[in-house]
C-alpha cells in the first residue's frame, strides 16, 4: 500500500502540468500532543513558500478507509491555509478578480484529479488517489497565491 502511495505521489508531480520543486522534510521540534508534521516547501518562479500539514495519521493508518480519512484531514488543513491566502490576495487584488481566478482553478483541480484517479474509479482507493492529487495541487496553489502576494507587497 505504501509503495502505491509513493508511486502515486511521483506520478502526480510528473503529470500535474505544474513545474515546481517539492522538498519534503521532517519538522525538528513538535510537541508530542501535536504529533509529527511534514513541511512541504514549494518553489514557484524563484520565490519560496512553506506549507505545512500534519501527516501523522497517514503514516500510521492501517486500512484503506483510514488512509482516505487521513487525506481528508490533510485537505481540511490545507484548504484553511488556502482560504487564508486567498483572503489576503483579495485584499490586494480585489475580491471579484480573486474569486474568478479561484473558480477557474477549482475547475482545473477537479478535472485534473478526476483524470488522475480515473483508472481507479469504482475502487476503494479512488478517494485516496483523488485526495493525494488535490493535496499536491492545493500545496502548489498556496505557493502561487503567497508568491503573488509577496511580489506585489514589495
Amino acid at each position: 500500500m505504501r509503495a502505491l502511495i509513493q508511486r502515486s505521489r511521483l506520478l502526480q508531480w510528473a503529470t500535474s502540468g505544474v513545474v515546481f520543486s517539492l522538498v519534503l522534510t521532517a519538522c525538528a521540534s513538535v510537541s508530542p500532543e501535536a504529533g509529527t508534521a511534514r513541511a512541504s516547501t514549494t518553489s514557484v518562479t524563484g520565490q519560496s513558500s512553506t506549507v505545512t500539514y500534519n501527516d501523522t495519521c497517514e503514516r500510521t493508518a492501517n486500512s484503506q478507509s483510514a488512509l482516505n480519512e487521513c487525506v481528508d484531514h490533510e485537505l481540511s488543513e490545507l484548504n484553511t491555509q488556502l482560504s487564508d491566502a486567498l483572503l489576503t490576495e483579495a485584499g490586494r487584488f480585489g475580491q471579484h478578480s480573486v474569486a474568478a481566478a479561484q473558480s477557474q482553478w477549482v475547475k482545473y483541480r477537479d478535472a485534473e484529479c478526476a483524470l488522475e484517479a480515473s483508472p481507479n474509479r469504482g475502487g476503494s482507493i479512488y478517494p485516496l488517489i483523488y485526495g493525494i492529487c488535490e493535496r499536491s495541487l492545493i500545496i502548489a496553489r498556496i505557493g502561487v497565491v503567497r508568491d503573488a502576494i509577496a511580489a506585489h507587497s514589495q
